[in-house]
């Protein structure tokens, strides 16, 4: 279906990047990178139309980490700034892409920072990335403030 999607609307680069995703699921790893580039590359077209843009910094900066590109991810993630750097999905977001590129610090401040701005701890405690650092020190104390704090007002959490 995706494949079809790209068909209709080749220059869209979430669809090259959902599509790549298929791929690595279904352990197509050629055909995932050539997804993940073609996603790369019209979201950069995109992004040269409009360089300010947020949603295309960071996404960006994702196809550079998937791509394993740790230099460029982290060019363009620093570049996503303003209102939308502070949103807690960008800050999740931006959490995986630091984990993603081997930068684990960064990884634990943005979700600490995520947390703080309201995204659902138990959506933290199931990104399959952050398995590595689950046994962190820095991570267990975030965890557990966030998951005290949750049930303080009420929300619930995963063990």
């Amino acid at each position: 279906m995706l494949e079809k999607a790209i068909e209709i609307t080749p220059a869209d680069y979430q669809i090259w990047f959902n599509l790549g995703n298929t791929y690595v699921l279904l352990k197509e790893q050629q055909k995932s990178i050539h997804a993940y580039t073609k996603a790369l590359e019209t979201a950069e077209q995109e992004l040269a139309v409009n360089p300010g843009n947020g949603v295309l910094l960071q996404s960006v900066a994702m196809y550079h980490a998937v791509l394993g590109q740790k230099e460029k991810a982290l060019h363009f993630l620093a570049q996503v700034t303003g209102p939308f750097a502070a949103a807690p999905e960008t800050l999740y977001t931006s959490a995986v892409i630091y984990q993603m590129v081997g930068q684990p610090e960064l990884a634990l401040n943005a979700i600490h920072s995520a947390l703080l701005a309201g995204f659902p701890l138990n959506q933290v405690e199931g990104t399959a990335i952050f398995a590595g650092l689950r046994s962190n020190k820095k991570y267990l104390e975030i965890i557990k403030s966030h998951a005290a704090l949750a049930v303080h007002q009420g929300q619930q959490t995963v063990n």
